[in-house]
């Protein structure tokens, strides 16, 4: 897993700041191109298990190198893993009105999956629906860029139902 995080970094398209440490195993960051063809390399990368951020990181990468078909694939796995935390913050919302607790949950070291363990933690309270929104903050944007996809390969309709979810 340690390659995720020079994927992310990579894909950012941003060298590494002056005096950051290097990152262990590598000098330079891969390229997007290198990335690729690390993933294309496990075949069985497409069926396994990923959280949202992974899919979704996946997903821009192939993109970003043009590879349309296959960043909708991870698109779509992002989109689907993050169907329960989106549930629940409409839940949540639907019950407490929208208005939040004071509570601390805007961690970006943490990914939906936690987020969404801790809101629940809190029930459909309001004490729920910093957690809850925070877990979801990165799903528009990943649906956007399905819909920029979905378009992009010449599905017109199902980038119009991608586009309404945003």
């Amino acid at each position: 897993m340690k390659w995720l995080l020079v994927l992310v970094i990579a894909q950012s398209g941003a060298e590494l700041p002056p005096g950051h440490p290097a990152i262990a195993g590598s000098e330079k960051a891969p390229s997007a191109d290198a990335l690729v063809r690390r993933l294309d390399s496990s075949p069985e990368l497409a069926a396994r298990d990923k959280p949202f951020e992974v899919a979704a990181s996946i997903a821009r990468l192939y993109a970003s190198e043009g590879r349309f078909q296959e960043a909708l694939v991870y698109y779509r796995q992002a989109v689907a893993k993050a169907a329960r935390a989106r549930a629940f913050y409409a839940r949540v919302r639907a019950v407490t009105g929208g208005t939040p607790a004071q509570t601390a949950c805007t961690s970006s070291k943490e990914g939906m999956a936690q987020l969404l363990e801790r809101a629940q933690q809190f029930g459909a309270t309001t004490a729920a629906l910093p957690c809850a929104k925070a877990a979801v903050s990165a799903l528009p944007d990943v649906e956007m860029q399905l819909a920029n996809t979905l378009f992009v390969t010449g599905d017109a309709m199902g980038a119009a139902a991608a586009f309404a979810r945003t």
